[in-house]
């Protein structure tokens, strides 16, 4: 009977001891009861003297006040000893104005138990790579991506120090590094990333199979080295990292072959080589790779292999894994088999563009994304599965809608369609209203498509981007498209539509950005109604039949007036429907495509028309607008005076019209005038003196008898006897010539300072921020022209 009490009573005294323990458990975790959890004070002043050197003009660290620290903004405390052991002040989102900034002081060194440091995106200027932080013994996570540090010429050694770092990104800091050895010293590292630091310097060393500096590195599962301009073939040693699930080595310089020793990487499951110079054919062991998930090879030179190997080996893999595969700009070609498409149904991103894949598609069931454009396709349209929402089969050899296009009830997710460039013809099925409801952007320009516009893609409830660019297409537009409320971009040009443009323009659309009517049959005078368009920036109603005169209302486009000190390259806001958006316009007798640029650009074109009258002085008002042309209509008076109001302007052109008087004096300050046409007019006198104007050919010109001046041979009257130059005389220390000697040094003195600080001026801000040289050029890179038809 004792032993069942002794029993009894250790088993009461062993749940009262659980349950004791559990309730201290619950009590550390939540930090109640125990001082010991408090903020320690120490620790304290050492982040209120951090806050003193920190610039925080969103008030980020608002937070920061009272006793107890570990209660404040990005501060986590260990829950029973109190200390300081994860500090996150990362400003992922907002703008750059809002982003800390300051010194980084080494009273953080007093945060001794610190394991969690996080101040990424940030805008750390003031600070060369902080030497102390290798003092951090006990850190495990360190962030330091894009946070603006200064060009450092020391590698920084200091993080070798920290042995217990399980994640370290420095991804993006301006660092000179010579060599990788401080990195072999972080055995313990599982994540790494150093995309964006110049890494050209070590590019041998990393050659190197044994001395290399990721040798010790058998726990790295994540290696980033994106955008490090190292070159030469990808090292040998990375072969042995068999722990890699992820590896990102695009935009180098890479060479050669991709190796089969790739095959050992066997746990990747993301793999990104875009953007190198990587040569040969589509290695087959890819598709021995089972978990891989993403496989990124775009930007390449690959000129063969079979792309449906890379769906897996049935024999090596149970079934395959990829979900994102881009092969796109290559020069990768042959047939792909009709069972490639129905075994690609798991991945949720294709891209194929820009090869020279060739053969029919019966039926696409691919996920969300397909990309199949610019590459020799040919047939009638595929089948499209309905849980597709981007697809993109344009400049391609279809050659007609497949019957099942319209002929299922399926809803579809599609929200972008590009059919354009191909050889599409006979009439647009009339299925959109119900089949396509989600779809936001349809581009069919470039086909050879006939009949009108069916009324079931003016009721589209969401469509913000319709392009039926060079078709043969006619007719009045449906009145189904005034329902259109939230379209943005309209190019219906180089058709056969007819008509006066509808009043809805203007009462209807009035998120409209971007109106393309190039090249048709209107008829009729330009509707009042359009000036309601506030943000309209790119008019084209050229090569039309549009008669009367111009409206003064188009004098208060809203998104063409900005102000001449605005900065275009930031100073605007992005369409509802991102910057996938392109159409082509005419500029300076060339067609261009202007594609993901649109929100840069304003433009008005009312060329070759049958238009009469004065150009309306309101059209001075539009001092953001970058393109004019007026040419080939039958406008009389003058050029307005306030035309030098518009100082974006780069192109203007008022040629072969009735225009006379002079040249106003104001247009020799337009500086951005790049094109100039005011020929075929009836312009008279001296065309004004400016740099501008006279770097213009005699072309800009002609056919003004009336006419004389600089570029034009003519000489004005008067000027047949020029004075004789004053030669100053640098002998003479004193007289009247002192000041032409003055004038003299302060030319050679003023010319090389002029030119360091104009050069300076434009390029150390794209040197020193990246966000403005990545919006630079891609400006550039997206525009594309050809010579119009």
């Amino acid at each position: 009977m004792e032993k069942v009490m002794d029993r009894k009573s250790f088993v009461v005294v062993l749940v009262h001891w659980y349950l004791s323990l559990a309730t201290i458990i619950c009590m550390f975790t939540y930090g109640y009861g125990n001082p010991n959890a408090l903020c320690r004070k120490r620790e304290r002043e050492a982040l209120l003297t951090f806050k003193q050197g920190i610039t925080d003009p969103s008030n980020q660290l608002t937070s920061w006040i009272g006793e107890e620290c570990c209660m404040w903004k990005g501060i986590g405390c260990d829950n029973i000893t109190g200390h300081v052991i994860r500090l996150n002040l990362t400003k992922s989102n907002g703008p750059a104005s809002d982003k800390l900034g300051g010194v980084i002081s080494d009273s953080l060194l007093k945060l001794e138990n610190l394991q969690y440091l996080d101040l990424s995106s940030n805008s750390f200027e003031d600070n060369h790579f902080p030497s102390f932080f290798g003092y951090f013994r006990n850190l495990r996570f360190l962030n330091l991506s894009d946070v603006g540090f200064r060009s450092s010429t020391a590698n920084p050694y200091q993080l070798g120090n920290l042995s217990n770092l399980h994640s370290l990104d420095i991804q993006g800091l301006f660092l000179n590094i010579d060599n990788l050895e401080w990195l072999s010293h972080l055995s313990l590292l599982e994540f790494l990333d150093m995309s964006e630091i110049d890494l050209s310097k070590t590019s041998a060393s990393l050659q190197v199979p044994i001395q290399g500096a990721f040798q010790n590195m058998s726990a790295l599962r994540h290696l980033y080295l994106r955008g490090t301009n190292f070159s030469y073939s990808i090292p040998n040693w990375l072969y042995n990292m068999t722990t890699l699930e992820r590896l990102d080595l695009s935009n180098n310089h890479i060479q050669g072959v991709l190796p089969s020793a790739f095959g050992r990487l066997s746990q990747l499951m993301y793999l990104d080589l875009s953007n190198n110079s990587l040569e040969g054919k589509l290695p087959r062991f890819l598709g021995n790779l089972c978990n891989l998930q993403h496989l990124d090879l775009s930007y390449n030179k690959l000129n063969g292999g079979a792309v449906y190997e890379l769906l897996g080996n049935s024999s090596a893999c149970s079934a395959p894994s990829l979900e994102f595969l881009n092969l796109a700009t290559n020069k990768l070609s042959g047939v792909v088999p009709p069972w490639f498409w129905n075994h690609s149904s798991q991945m949720s991103f294709l891209d194929l563009s820009d090869n020279n894949f060739h053969g029919s598609i019966t039926s696409l069931s691919c996920g969300v994304e397909v990309y199949l454009g610019s590459n020799n396709f040919s047939g009638p349209l595929p089948n499209i599965s309905s849980t597709i929402r981007y697809l993109d089969l344009s400049n391609n050899l279809f050659s007609g809608f497949s019957t099942a296009f319209c002929e299922d009830l399926v809803v579809h997710d599609l929200s972008f369609l590009d059919l354009s460039r191909n050889l599409l013809s006979g009439e647009i099925p009339d299925c959109w209203m119900f089949n396509y409801v989600l779809l936001e952007e349809l581009y069919l320009g470039n086909n050879k498509l006939t009949g009108n516009i069916p009324s079931s893609i003016g009721s589209i409830p969401s469509l913000l981007s319709l392009s039926l660019h060079k078709n043969n297409l006619e007719g009045n537009l449906p009145l189904s498209m005034e329902n259109q409320t939230a379209i943005e971009l309209l190019d219906l040009s180089e058709n056969h539509f007819s008509g006066i443009l509808p009043l809805w323009f203007g009462k209807s659309l009035f998120t409209l950005m971007v109106l393309v009517l190039r090249s048709n049959n209107f008829s009729g005078g330009l509707p009042q109604e359009l000036c309601r368009q506030t943000q309209l920036q790119i008019l084209d109603v050229s090569s039309n039949n549009f008669s009367g005169s111009i409206p003064r209302c188009f004098g208060n486009f809203t998104a063409m007036v900005r102000p001449a000190y605005g900065n275009r390259i930031f100073d605007f806001i992005p369409p509802k429907g991102g910057f996938s958006q392109s159409t082509f316009l005419v500029r300076n007798g060339m067609e261009y495509e202007y594609r993901n640029i649109l929100a840069l650009v304003t433009s008005m074109d009312l060329s070759s028309n049958n238009l009469i009258g004065e150009i309306p002085e309101e059209l001075t008002n539009l001092y953001g607008l970058l393109l004019l042309n007026l040419s080939n209509n039958q406008l009389h008076g003058k050029i307005p005076e306030k035309i030098n109001a518009m100082k974006l302007l780069e192109s203007l052109d008022v040629s072969m019209n009735q225009l006379i008087g002079v040249i106003p004096q104001g247009m020799a300050s337009l500086t951005f005038l790049s094109h100039l046409n005011l020929s075929y007019n009836n312009f008279s006198g001296r065309i004004p003196s400016s740099t501008q104007l006279q770097s213009f050919t005699g072309l800009s010109f002609i056919g003004n008898h009336d006419l004389c001046g600089p570029p034009l041979t003519p000489s004005c009257i008067g000027d047949d006897t020029p004075p004789e130059p004053t030669t100053p005389n640098f002998d003479d220390k004193g007289g009247e010539h002192d000041g032409g000697w003055i004038d003299m040094k302060w030319f050679y003195i003023s010319m090389p300072l002029g030119f360091v600080v104009g050069f300076w001026g434009v390029f150390a801000p794209l040197a020193l921020n990246k966000a403005w040289r990545s919006v630079y050029f891609k400006f550039f890179d997206d525009m594309k022209y050809r010579l119009a038809l």
